[in-house]
């Protein structure tokens, strides 16, 4: 009988734990079966360790936040609206860029969630909400060198037509790729820029055997990358304009 509602107290705990939350008690549990107590050690060291490290960055980020806050201009501190605070589409916002800034590591892409909450916060999106979650969800598809190419077309956005392209060559020298893998990356990320409708490329060039001539591959950004850009409240890149 003891047994039985051992087992039973046990399956109502199981049902209270998210599917996250049950699979780590199973890793765990499974942890203490390994001999010679390595699995506690393994245990205590992971779990204990990145419990401890998630909440030291979380109280970071609150900080960064409130300083960020603090820094908003009297026009902009009058324009929130308490009200929308208390709505479904603000609470979305808050918990999905909360969810997100539990496990990012990556400075630049801290920064733009917090941007993002910031600029909800201030701005309450109601009529493009769907436009607005899609730039949240694009942060799972970027990472810091997308925001550097887009902060540095975005440099060049207000200059004439003919001189607001930055050629790939260009890119490349300006964020500091010296290998071929870091070339690579750069256009992996540019297309997947490109993909978001992010930037454009100009005119296309081609060398003397007639194949696309890349290092010369020009690329503009455009209002949408500049309105994404503004949401995650990421300037222009400084000293390329």
């Amino acid at each position: 009988m003891a047994q039985d509602l051992s087992n039973k107290r046990k399956q109502r705990r199981n049902l209270a734990l998210t599917p996250r939350e049950a699979f780590i008690q199973v890793v765990r549990t499974g942890l203490q079966l390994l001999p010679l107590g390595i699995g506690s050690a393994f245990d205590s060291a992971y779990f204990d360790t990145i419990e401890a490290k998630r909440s030291k960055r979380m109280e970071q980020v609150v900080k960064e936040l409130r300083d960020d806050l603090e820094r908003l201009s009297r026009h902009d501190l009058d324009r929130i609206d308490k009200a929308f605070l208390q709505t479904d589409e603000f609470v979305y916002f808050l918990e999905n860029v909360l969810r997100r800034l539990a496990t990012e590591v990556a400075r630049e892409k801290v920064a733009a969630l917090r941007g993002i909450l910031v600029s909800v916060i201030v701005d309450q999106p109601f009529d493009e909400f769907d436009k607005k979650a899609s730039f949240l969800k694009t942060i799972d598809l970027i990472e810091a060198a997308h925001i550097c190419i887009l902060r540095l077309l975005a440099s060049k956005h207000t200059i004439s037509d003919d001189q607001c392209y930055v050629a790939h060559a260009e890119i490349c020298r300006t964020l500091g790729a010296r290998t071929e893998a870091d070339t690579n990356f750069l256009y992996s990320a540019i297309d997947t820029l490109a993909n978001r409708e992010f930037i454009v490329s100009g005119p296309v060039p081609f060398d003397a055997t007639g194949r696309i001539d890349k290092p010369r591959q020009p690329f503009r950004t455009t209002p949408l990358g500049i309105e994404f850009l503004e949401f995650i409240r990421m300037p222009p890149r400084e000293g390329s304009g």
